[in-house]
């Protein structure tokens, strides 16, 4: 039983870690302080962040089952008889179409510092043709 101990003992004695390289240590620092230094893109590292992805994936299938959902169990809208407004709104279109027509733009207004526009000249009286003479 001596024996067995005794060559347990020289089996976990043999490995023995050698030393790190003598440069290890300046390089790793020098690595870490050029990462410090160089600016974070913050969308790369959302990006990167995986947890971020998760619950962006999470999300996206939720809002899809969500709608799935809504569109099967929702009940279809009740069918009602939709009679046209136009015959209500005809009785009224004289009026309307008074209060919504323009009048039209004369050329004499479009120009700035333009002359004022002349007085329309009144229509000369009518004469009554012949042959119509009133019979009252």
């Amino acid at each position: 039983m001596r024996d067995r101990h005794d060559e347990i003992a020289r089996l976990l004695a043999a490995p023995v870690e050698p030393d790190p390289p003598e440069a290890l240590r300046e390089r790793a620092l020098a690595a870490a302080r050029a990462a410090w230094e160089r600016p974070t893109d913050r969308w790369q590292a959302l990006w990167e962040s995986r947890p971020l992805r998760v619950a962006w994936s999470v999300t996206a299938v939720l809002l899809l089952v969500a709608n799935v959902v809504v569109r099967v169990t929702s009940k279809p809208a009740s069918r009602v008889a939709i009679r046209p407004a136009a015959p209500r709104a005809a009785r009224g279109a004289g009026e309307l179409q008074a209060i919504v027509t323009l009048p039209r733009i004369r050329a004499e207004y479009l120009g700035f510092g333009a002359a004022p526009p002349a007085r329309p000249q009144k229509a000369p009286a009518r004469q009554p043709r012949q042959g119509s003479e009133d019979k009252s």
